[in-house]
């Protein structure tokens, strides 16, 4: 057939085409998952380092609170004095560039750090909101107006119903919080807290934190989080990630971490690909794999038994191992069925032949295109020899070298060159002379080719006689009309058939 491959080109083929059809689908696919579970893996891990930023800055904010509990405790309703006025003598808090003040239930003040105690007696009150029911401490955001400076205030709520208030100038938390940023995992990676107002309480800039700068209105075009937390906003013409997380405590308050959008793009997009390459090669050597197992197990089986039946002899059947076939029980099953098959058709064509042996008629067959004669009975064998592979027109007539002139194929298959049946004639053999009555016809041979059977008796002898005849006719005729006398014959109905 004109469009037929073989079956190892076609499977090649095949695995190309699966391999260029699956391989976008499984790496785009497979690329989708990894993105999502390396952002999600981001996000948790920015989500840690928030926490553990926003761990430290608490540790740092509230680090006095075992002294404040320590100083409530001791601290006697009618005598608040002493304790009170070693807070103003000691230096804990000056050392850390911190100032404390204590008020009375009216909002007055009763101690202060030692730069400030002129302030004694005066109404701070409006600095120092009520804490709420249940708190014992209360974070406030202001500018000092004992230092005049951005402070961080933080309201105690003492056990006499006095407020101790801490404020610390927010510079301390830079040295803390550039130490852990040393750690970063991104260059131009961001931490920063802002109130919900947008204010700047903590900024790797300390004039952002000096002037309570609204670093919100910095923050453009920004979009709501996704379902893995990130967002995105431009700072500085910039665009950045982000991550962000509100404190517990103190309330009002968020941190931020950001990371310039190219770095984390970046190294996602290293880690995916990567991930890309590996699925890459995985997809190959499953390929590969697959095509190995296709050729050793189907391909080469399959090869195997077309060549063993394309040089198998119909009387010795097929000769092929197990190794060969692939050592499948299926293949082993063709195989046999295919030997049981030309055993079938042996067994016909000895008996088709034993038939035609037995006719007192010339029988051969021979090839459509070749002319090769195919078979000949015994009967033709002994009139012209056995002359099997031969031409037929070298081999049955005299001094030929090619087709007869009366070959008879074209009138035994159509225009689309099936077979039309049975075409009936007379011919006298050119190489013994003798008459043959012959019945030709185009059949399909044991192998599938086409092939033209022709059975011709032998008729010689009738042909004899009916030359006899018509001479005995011919000389009756010349004698009855070589008689003087008038000759008239007729039929038993009295027609006339004969006047001389």
């Amino acid at each position: 057939m004109p469009n037929s491959q073989p079956l190892h080109t076609k499977i090649k083929r095949i695995f190309i085409l699966v391999a260029f059809l699956l391989f976008p689908v499984i790496i785009l696919s497979s690329g989708l998952v990894e993105y999502r579970r390396i952002r999600a893996e981001y996000s948790a891990a920015m989500h840690t380092r928030i926490a553990v930023a926003q761990a430290l800055l608490r540790e740092e904010l509230f680090r006095t609170d075992s002294l404040v509990a320590s100083i409530g405790h001791k601290l006697d309703p009618d005598q608040p004095g002493g304790v009170l006025a070693r807070l103003m003598t000691g230096r804990f808090f000056a050392l850390l560039g911190e100032t404390f003040y204590v008020l009375d239930p009216q909002g007055t003040v009763v101690a202060i750090s030692q730069p400030y105690k002129d302030y004694i007696g005066l109404d701070f009150s409006a600095m120092a909101p009520p804490v709420q029911a249940g708190k014992k401490r209360l974070v406030l955001y202001y500018q000092s107006l004992l230092t005049k400076r951005s402070v961080l205030a933080i309201q105690y709520h003492l056990d006499n119903e006095r407020l101790l208030v801490i404020e610390r100038p927010l510079e301390q938390f830079v040295p803390i919080m550039a130490a852990f940023e040393e750690g970063r995992r991104y260059a131009g990676e961001l931490f920063f807290v802002l109130s919900t107002a947008g204010r700047t309480i903590y900024h790797p800039d300390p004039t952002l934190m000096e002037t309570r700068y609204n670093l919100g209105f910095d923050l453009k075009n920004r979009t709501a989080p996704d379902k893995d937390g990130f967002f995105s906003f431009i700072y500085h013409g910039h665009r950045y990630v982000a991550q962000c997380k509100p404190f517990t405590e103190p309330s009002g308050w968020i941190m931020y971490y950001s990371v310039p959008a190219s770095e984390m793009i970046g190294a996602i997009t290293r880690l995916l690909g990567s991930q890309v390459l590996f699925l890459t090669f995985l997809f190959f050597l499953l390929l590969v794999v697959l095509h190995f197992v296709f050729i050793r197990f189907f391909s080469r089986p399959v090869r195997n038994l077309v060549q063993a039946l394309e040089q198998s002899e119909p009387d010795k059947g097929l000769s092929l191992s197990a190794d060969e076939l692939g050592n499948m029980s299926e293949f082993n099953t063709i195989a046999g069925a295919i030997q049981r098959r030309d055993e079938e058709i042996i067994s016909t064509a000895e008996r088709f032949h034993s038939v035609l042996n037995s006719l007192d008629a010339v029988v051969y067959v021979v090839d459509f295109k070749t002319y090769d004669v195919l078979f000949i009975n015994s009967y033709g064998r002994k009139l012209y020899g056995d002359c099997t592979g031969r031409h037929c027109y070298s081999s049955l007539q005299s001094g030929r070298d090619q087709p007869c002139d009366f070959c008879t194929n074209h009138l035994l298959v159509d225009e689309h060159g099936r077979p039309t049946g049975v075409h009936a004639w007379e011919t006298r053999n050119t190489l013994n002379g003798r008459w043959y009555d012959c019945r030709d016809q185009a059949i399909h041979w044991i192998d599938g080719r086409l092939a033209r059977i022709e059975i011709a008796t032998d008729i010689t002898k009738r042909k004899k006689a009916e030359e006899a005849l018509l001479a005995e006719k011919e000389r009756l005729d010349v004698t009855l009309r070589s008689i003087g006398d008038g000759v008239i014959t007729t039929d038993v109905a009295g027609r006339v058939t004969y006047v001389n």
